[in-house]
């Protein structure tokens, strides 16, 4: 966002100073606040708040896809004059620090934009109609009866052809319907994917999962935990 890497600029630039006014006057107080709870002079602090937003947000400049990621995040650290020897920052950087991974993913949510839940609407859309047109209709279905002997009997009910061909002709109109809303959501997806390339190469790295592939189903900060988790214990054991 624009208004991030701004707000990352100037608190790079004036790191002594209170910016928790200022980050409240662009709605980004409550995600950034938990940093500040940290055993850390307020310049720290505000040097690992401009960090995240260049190291994560697609409108960074900072973010470089021909670095290797760590050596990429270092970069930023000496572009914003962070100081990597601190044990906490060191944390930051290896994403081994709950409160800030915490705070990451809450900035991550920052980004997502109107198209995350366009996205989700015509998917879900698309499986809702799939779902009702796969159901057999009163002419279709078959029923199971068992006489006296215990024996099982199969049952085709009678049906009208006409209204038969009536049905099918709208099952017919509702896949068209659920087709166009599934193309509208891979088209969109296929977008975001493109405008958000430097995102999605972050949190595969540091995270382990797409950014942009969180549009596929409802927000849920949690299941992102999860996907950290599963990085970290991957590296544990080649350790």
């Amino acid at each position: 966002m624009e208004k991030s890497i701004a707000a990352a600029k100037k608190i790079a630039e004036t790191p002594d100073k209170n910016w928790l006014e200022y980050l409240e006057e662009i709605n980004l107080h409550l995600v950034f606040r938990p940093i500040y709870t940290l055993d850390l002079s307020i310049v720290d602090a505000n040097l690992i708040v401009s960090f995240i937003i260049y190291a994560y947000d697609n409108d960074s400049q900072k973010i470089n896809i021909q670095q290797d990621r760590d050596h990429n995040k270092l970069k930023i650290c000496e572009s914003i004059e962070l100081d990597t020897t601190n044990e906490i920052v060191k944390n930051i950087l290896t994403n081994n620090h709950d409160i800030a991974n915490n705070v990451i993913l809450n900035y991550l949510v920052e980004l997502t934009t109107w198209a995350w839940q366009t996205i989700l609407s015509q998917l879900d859309y698309h499986a809702n109609i799939m779902r009702f047109v796969m159901q057999k209709t009163a002419d279709e279905k078959t029923s199971e009866k068992t006489n006296n002997a215990g024996e099982k009997t199969t049952t085709v009910q009678d049906y009208d052809l006409s209204e038969a061909a009536k049905i099918n002709k709208q099952k017919g109109e509702l896949i068209n319907m659920a087709i166009a809303a599934r193309e509208k959501a891979d088209e969109l997806l296929l977008k975001i994917k493109k405008d958000f390339m430097l995102t999605d190469m972050a949190t595969q790295s540091d995270m382990g999962f797409t950014f942009t592939d969180t549009a596929k189903k409802k927000i849920d900060v949690e299941s992102w935990k999860d996907w950290r988790k599963e990085v970290n214990a991957k590296k544990q054991l080649t350790s």
